[in-house]
């Protein structure tokens, strides 16, 4: 799960730690959480935390080195946008590593590749497929849903093994092969998991997507 179980250098931890903190103290700056505004969408977002905690149990080992598993970024950064979505992403992080006993050096550098990366990621996607995509439902679910959650898998899952790499806690010739065939994996299971999701929610309760409710007036009911 990310970096819970590496055993990294002072610096690298120390290092992780703080990008990590900065980024959640950029994210919090707007006062997030006042988007929040109703019982529901506190619920909501709550609920949203710990079925992702929940879900990092479905994970893959990749040799003894990255251990992969659906992230759910890309489906929050829909829900609540980017700081919100940066902002939950760590907590689960937090919540896992808590369950797990896990030492507090691989922490931070977690939250950063597998909550900051992939989050901001997919905001950055759907800014763009928000200007390109025409305004239909379907093409909001595809893009939105499917398309950018493979991104969001593909960098996250890039930078967790890059880094085991760096850190000497695993080479990357020996686990290129796993890694690939286990990111294919992971890759249908996020695209599914978030795609369908996110045509439920926008279909039954489209004021939940923060990113659809931004195109109600254009998106065809």
């Amino acid at each position: 799960m990310g970096f819970l179980y590496s055993p990294l250098p002072l610096w690298v931890a120390i290092a992780g730690w703080a990008v990590a903190l900065c980024a959640l103290a950029i994210a919090v700056r707007g006062r997030p959480f006042v988007k929040l505004s109703t019982d529901a969408l506190q619920h909501l977002w709550l609920s949203t935390v710990v079925t992702l905690a929940v879900l990092w149990a479905f994970d893959i080992w990749v040799q003894d080195g990255a251990v992969l598993h659906l992230l759910g970024a890309t489906l929050m950064v829909t829900l609540f946008g980017w700081a919100l979505a940066l902002v939950g992403s760590c907590v689960v992080v937090a919540l896992v590593a808590l369950i797990l006993g896990s030492p507090w050096q691989g922490i931070g550098l977690t939250m950063l590749a597998l909550g900051v990366l992939p989050v901001l990621i997919s905001a950055g996607v759907q800014h763009v497929l928000a200007a390109r995509l025409p305004s239909k439902r379907a093409a909001f679910v595809l893009g939105h849903g499917a398309a950018t959650s493979i991104l969001a898998v593909l960098v996250a899952m890039g930078a967790v093994v890059l880094g085991h790499a760096l850190v000497g806690d695993v080479s990357w010739p020996s686990v290129s092969g796993a890694f690939l065939s286990a990111t294919a994996v992971l890759m249908v299971g996020e695209c599914l998991f978030t795609g369908v999701m996110t045509a439920l929610i926008a279909v039954y309760k489209p004021a939940w997507m923060k990113t659809f409710d931004q195109r109600l007036n254009r998106v065809d009911r």
